[in-house]
């Protein structure tokens, strides 16, 4: 499961100490999870390539419990974007670096349409999911690609 996307990436719109009592609040919930239920995957929302340097990321995502493995098995990137997924694996790749430790990362987007209605060639998620999406035929986004504070 993915875990509050966005609560990490948009904790610049937030007062230190309730950045604090969020990532508190996020570390808590995955070793609730965790212990909950030891199959339950925990992963941890990353933002995406074209939002916070990885090194940032790094630091909010482990102030939160995702550095942990008794809170989280991982990062997710691209939740509800849709950059290419090369871009997202190297993405990945340089925040589960700045983490310290080789953990698992899931890129992929959700299968809303774009403002166009279809979505972007080559982007996104897998061929089941474009399909889940098309069958649907989800209304155009509402939702700027990256969030803003305020």
């Amino acid at each position: 499961m993915i875990l509050e996307p966005d609560s990490v990436s948009q904790a610049e719109c937030l007062s230190a100490g309730a950045r604090a009592d969020r990532f508190a609040s996020l570390a808590r919930a995955g070793r609730v999870l965790k212990e909950a239920n030891p199959r339950a995957r925990v992963y941890y929302d990353a933002g995406h390539s074209g939002w916070h340097a990885p090194a940032r990321q790094a630091a909010w995502l482990r102030q939160a419990g995702a550095a942990s493995a008794a809170s989280s098995d991982g990062v997710f990137s691209n939740v509800s974007n849709f950059h290419t997924t090369a871009d997202e694996i190297a993405y990945d790749r340089a925040v589960l670096d700045a983490l310290g430790g080789p953990r698992a990362s899931a890129p992929s987007s959700t299968p809303a349409a774009t403002a166009t209605g279809h979505r972007p060639t080559g982007r996104g998620a897998t061929r089941r999911a474009a399909r889940w999406a098309a069958r649907r035929r989800c209304a155009p986004a509402r939702r700027a690609s990256t969030p803003t504070c305020g």
